[in-house]
């Protein structure tokens, strides 16, 4: 046995000996907590959630982050958060808060603190939605049995539909029906308000603030997924794709194409940027909400991302470039097949990208006759035509357990 790893066992042991003796003298009280996938990014449904609290209810509500651009934004708001720079004050809150939301397949655990405390009720909300989520065939088995055995230490798991609970929850992660809720995805309470959706769209703040000026043009944003292998952009592997044709295409219809790539991904090489391409940094935009652009943008282009599901919401035209389709499904695998769910067009020459986004840029109807019923489809299984207020669910969840525990 190394060193490293008797040393890890013992810093557990002490945890929970320090746990088992401070839990002696600290009683609970109502106090929620809530964190996104990282300590260093303010978004996903755990955010929506916390700010509906925030507003809605009595008890004590927390972010927890390490960011200062994080901690600088919720005070301007008047929320509360926890980070290390109290550290006795995070530390003894975390000891009496009865409730944890997360939206990754763990949540922060401080010397075992958490994991080790059977009186704090754990809810995971995950982190999407659709076809894309699987367990059962990761490309590394080690990391599957981690997966299943994180996700496996939350007392809740919550789901859009039966369907998305009985194809992941139940077949993949292995959760029992006790712990599965249908609870919906608060990201997406926004995205079913039309009046909302619509004034974000006219006023376009989020996109001013990226591209630094007024934007007078449609937009694409372009959001490839996390692939667990190195790989160039999707979309240089289209065929005959040409990035000075791309950029005079874009300058001759006037679209401003921003993209992002996952904060995992392993992509080998970025688009130029100039002043109609232009990249999102997360690491440089904390506060950056993939919900919020998706409001203000005219068509997504996307592949395995539940993105595509969140925007089909708003049934605008999507666009679909999936050059590695049977290399990511024999590594990564699916929860079933996407094809046969796309809400969108799926292209795989840099012509027919051009002359989709023509064909659909200024016809949005005319795309919803194309798709409409693959849209339904995917949110039946995926999205739930009913929970349109995912937050008010959410709440209603906390406050019964904050209230009979």
């Amino acid at each position: 046995m190394n060193i490293s790893r008797v040393l890890k066992i013992i810093i557990k042991n002490l945890g929970y000996l320090s746990l088992y003796l401070l839990k002696l003298f600290i009683k609970k009280r109502n106090i929620v907590l809530l964190e996104s996938t990282s300590h260093y990014r303010y978004g996903g449904n755990p955010k929506y959630i916390y700010e509906y609290l925030s507003k809605n209810i009595s008890y004590d509500v927390y972010w927890l982050t390490e960011s200062k651009k994080i901690k600088q934004y919720l005070d301007s708001k008047g929320f509360k958060y926890l980070s290390n720079s109290s550290f006795i004050y995070k530390f003894y809150t975390i000891l009496r808060a009865k409730i944890i939301i997360s939206s990754g397949t763990s949540f922060y655990d401080p010397f075992y603190f958490i994991s080790r405390d059977k009186n704090l009720v754990k809810i995971c909300t995950m982190h999407g939605s659709g076809p894309k989520l699987t367990i059962a065939r990761k490309y590394n088995n080690k990391e599957s049995l981690r997966i299943v055995k994180d996700i496996n230490s939350f007392d809740y798991v919550s789901f859009c539909t039966e369907h998305a609970s009985k194809i992941v929850g139940v077949n993949q992660m292995f959760l029992s029906l006790e712990r599965i809720k249908l609870l919906g995805a608060p990201k997406n309470d926004v995205l079913f308000d039309v009046d909302y959706v619509n004034h974000n769209y006219n006023n376009r703040n989020l996109l001013k603030q990226i591209v630094n000026e007024n934007i007078n043009g449609k937009v694409i944003y372009y959001v490839p997924t996390y692939r667990p292998y190195k790989s160039k952009l999707p979309i240089k592997f289209l065929l005959g794709f040409d990035e000075e044709k791309f950029y005079n295409f874009l300058e001759d219809e006037n679209i401003f194409f921003i993209y992002s790539d996952h904060p995992s991904s392993l992509f080998t090489s970025d688009l130029e940027e100039n002043n109609r391409i232009i990249k999102i940094n997360f690491e440089d935009n904390p506060l950056f909400d993939n919900i919020e652009l998706m409001m203000e943008t005219d068509i997504l282009i996307g592949d395995y991302s539940t993105l595509s599901t969140d925007f089909s919401i708003m049934k605008r035209p999507q666009i679909f470039i999936m050059p590695d389709y049977v290399k990511h499904n024999k590594i990564k695998g699916m929860a079933e097949d996407i094809r046969s769910l796309l809400p969108g067009i799926e292209v795989e020459t840099f012509d027919s990208l051009c002359l989709s986004i023509k064909k659909y840029l200024n016809n949005k109807n005319k795309f919803n006759d194309d798709y409409g019923d693959k849209i339904d489809k995917l949110h039946d299984r995926y999205v739930g035509q009913d929970l349109t207020e995912s937050r008010k669910l959410f709440s209603e969840f906390i406050i019964d357990i904050l209230e009979n525990s």
